[in-house]
């Protein structure tokens, strides 16, 4: 049997069992029809994992969970489960949020109490990021860079400096061509960089409003990275018109629950006028 057929049949099996999906033939076909798009990515995914160990838990995600441990030690309230969660609560309550189709009929929506610590966490230093005004003007320069390029999808990764989240954009290994701008596919380098999650935008115009939500093949490779690493941790950018974007964290954490989990962290803005 060859890869890409390994790749598929582990695909289809773990899609299935994580979302709980029924096993029907048009369930299947799409998820086939996603999985023969992301087969680059999630092949690339499998020699990684190969190549590093087979542990139950990945050197990568020990790594990156050290690394954010490292830089948050001093602040003893991101090690309070409860308070983190009444505090996420609130702010997801306060934001005004862009909610897709596919986010109640094909992903839970979830509150901040079916989050685990490491994604609370997460969560928090991201809502910490999205208050600071230099920060949205950062990602507002992210967003305008993305929309101008036709031929890739953007992302990267996000790290500390000096306590403080950034992110940093990383050029896909996707081949650059018009049909590569809605598929993020992370650099090897990516993997050996400590770091606190990943993220991608959907930025092919300013207005974007209707994939404000992970695809189908964003949660597939959630689903797999997940089923090899033990966790995902995944942000979404999405522009819904020209200096307003939507924010959304997608994560797995095997250990406690298989199933992907989404929270839409809500809206924000930024001026265009300050963007050059």
């Amino acid at each position: 049997m060859s890869l890409n057929k390994i790749l598929l049949s582990a695909v289809i099996s773990s899609f299935l069992f994580f979302n709980g999906c029924k096993n029907d033939k048009e369930t299947i076909k799409n998820i086939k029809e996603n999985a023969k798009e992301v087969a680059p990515i999630l092949k690339n995914l499998l020699e990684k994992k190969v190549s590093s160990n087979s542990s139950e838990i990945s050197l990568e995600t020990i790594r990156n969970n050290e690394y954010l441990l490292s830089n948050i030690k001093n602040k003893p309230y991101l090690q309070n489960e409860e308070y983190l969660k009444e505090k996420i609560n609130k702010l997801v309550e306060s934001s005004e949020h862009t909610y897709t189709k596919r986010d109640t009929n094909n992903i839970s929506v979830y509150n901040a109490s079916k989050f685990s610590l490491i994604q609370l966490q997460r969560i928090y230093l991201m809502y910490e990021y999205l208050k600071d005004p230099s920060s949205l003007q950062d990602m507002g320069k992210i967003i305008e860079e993305d929309v101008k390029d036709s031929y890739a999808e953007h992302g990267g990764i996000i790290l500390f400096n000096k306590k403080k989240i950034y992110f940093k954009t990383m050029e896909s290994y996707v081949k650059r061509e018009p049909s590569s701008n809605v598929l993020y596919g992370a650099p090897d380098e990516t993997f050996l960089i400590p770091n606190i999650g990943y993220f991608h935008l959907h930025a092919i115009s300013n207005n974007e409003k209707e994939s404000a939500s992970p695809s189908d093949r964003d949660i597939i490779i959630s689903y797999y990275t997940t089923d090899m690493d033990n966790e995902s941790h995944d942000f979404l950018i999405t522009p819904i018109n020209r200096g307003t974007f939507n924010v959304d964290y997608y994560s797995g954490y095997k250990k406690e629950n298989p199933i992907i989990k989404f929270l839409d962290l809500g809206n924000y803005t930024y001026d265009t006028t300050q963007i050059k």
